[in-house]
């Protein structure tokens, strides 16, 4: 019958189409190892990437085409995160985790007080996003530094302060990279509580007075320049529960906290699922800033410092609920202003 046949062939051309769709979608992050050299090249372009010399230039060659084997082998797992070449892509993983993080643990000193209560009177919503309260600053650059913390902590700040004024006022990394003696500037830091605390002891100065350098250099504090006056900081106790996080979150503002940052450097975009970030190590201060749901995967929106140029606009999201990237483990930090 003809009826039938017409049914027959649609569902034909149907399944060619998405077949088709689902070769584009895999040739568009897969890379042929073949034309690994002209990637090389239009990366070196891309990212203007200067070297020493030509031996370099063939090490860099050789490291960057291992990841682009790992980014096939990543995207061939991945149901979701799309991964490709990043301005990390000449880098090992030691080597990136030097350049672009900075936690070297979360032992030092604590914050005086602590939240552990949700307010049942406040209904968290099923999704929630800070940004569209026009209270989280832009994505910055730590560039070449150890210094994720201290941008953790700026965002934080800077978040807190713009819920209590709307309006949005940039505090200065390079303060807390060259003053608090409890941190070692590039090098890092072993608490996120630390930057906090420095800046309750001294306030924060405007970045345009004192603006980032991406090293270590001279305190240049001044306390008539003091912007913003933090008077302290709350540990946030949530231990592994993601849903009690989700409330705090939405009922206080964007929280300090920290995650392997090892599966990010490859990352371009969409959910880090839970087969692709399991880990036992943190290295990386971040700010989390809000959480949603997308094609029913739970998911935490993210602020890095990796500039705007990486990821989603400098953002990224990984699965809510799994631990991801060992999210759960370091106590968040909540910043608290005058």
């Amino acid at each position: 019958d003809i009826k039938a046949r017409k049914r027959f062939l649609f569902l034909i051309m149907f399944v060619i189409c998405l077949l088709f769709v689902n070769f584009l979608l895999v040739e568009s992050t897969y890379y042929d190892l073949a034309d690994a050299e002209s990637h090389f090249d239009e990366f070196i372009i891309a990212h203007n990437k200067q070297y020493v010399n030509e031996r370099e230039k063939f090490t860099r060659f050789l490291i960057f085409s291992e990841n682009l084997e790992e980014i096939n082998r990543k995207n061939a797992e991945s149901t979701n995160a799309v991964y490709g070449i990043t301005k990390f892509a000449d880098l090992t993983d030691e080597e990136f985790l030097m350049y672009a993080t900075g936690l070297t643990g979360t032992g030092g000193p604590k914050c005086p007080d602590s939240i552990s209560q949700v307010n049942s009177s406040i209904i968290a919503p099923e999704s929630f996003d800070w940004r569209t309260k026009k209270v989280v600053s832009q994505v910055k650059d730590q560039k070449a530094c150890g210094s994720c913390w201290a941008f953790s902590a700026t965002g934080a700040v800077e978040s807190q302060y713009a819920i209590k004024h709307k309006k949005i006022e940039e505090v200065s990394e390079q303060q807390l990279v060259d003053c608090d003696k409890r941190s070692g500037g590039c090098s890092g830091t072993n608490a996120l509580e630390n930057p906090i605390l420095y800046y309750k002891d001294n306030g924060a100065m405007a970045e345009k007075d004192y603006p980032y350098e991406s090293q270590d250099s001279t305190c240049r504090y001044k306390k008539e320049k003091v912007k913003v006056t933090v008077k302290g900081c709350k540990n946030v106790k949530v231990d592994t529960d993601e849903e009690k996080l989700k409330n705090l979150l939405h009922e206080h503002g964007p929280l300090m906290m920290a995650l392997d940052a090892v599966p990010l450097g490859k990352y371009i975009n969409g959910i880090i699922k839970s087969s692709e970030c399991k880990t036992n190590t943190l290295n990386h201060a971040i700010l989390v800033v809000g959480y949603g749901t997308e094609n029913g995967i739970p998911y935490w929106i993210v602020k890095n410092s990796w500039g705007q140029g990486w990821g989603e606009d400098g953002f990224f999201r990984i699965e809510r609920g799994v631990n991801c990237l060992n999210l759960m483990v370091a106590t968040p930090v909540l910043p608290i202003v005058d």
